[in-house]
């Protein structure tokens, strides 16, 4: 009887002992989650302060055609205003436009 408690005991033991574990990978999953979530948010924050979006990460072999296309946009309009990289302002100037939109006009006949 004593060999029959003491198995009892051990599968008792073995099933707690696997409830904490998962639920001790529960919590650390959504704390990681939870962390996640509070750096996105203040980046978020962030660039809307600064009034700039969230650049998406390209990194080595993650690139996509559209970031190799742009690179490439980039570089040769650097080389065509003086190598700077810039369209015609200093990397630090402010621009200001105003833009406004010209409405379509409709085919004239000639008289």
């Amino acid at each position: 009887m004593t060999h029959w408690m003491m198995n009892t005991i051990a599968e008792l033991l073995t099933l707690m002992a696997r409830i904490l574990r998962g639920a001790l990978f529960l919590v650390l999953f959504l704390a990681l989650l939870m962390v996640g979530l509070c750096v996105f948010g203040v980046l978020l924050v962030w660039s809307l302060i600064r009034g700039r979006r969230l650049q998406r990460p390209t990194v080595g072999v993650f690139r996509t055609a559209a970031d190799m296309r742009a690179q490439a946009f980039r570089r040769s309009a650097g080389s065509m205003h003086g190598g700077d990289g810039g369209f015609g302002a200093p990397a630090g100037d402010i621009v200001d436009v105003e833009v406004r939109e010209v409405p379509q006009q409709q085919p004239r006949l000639e008289r």
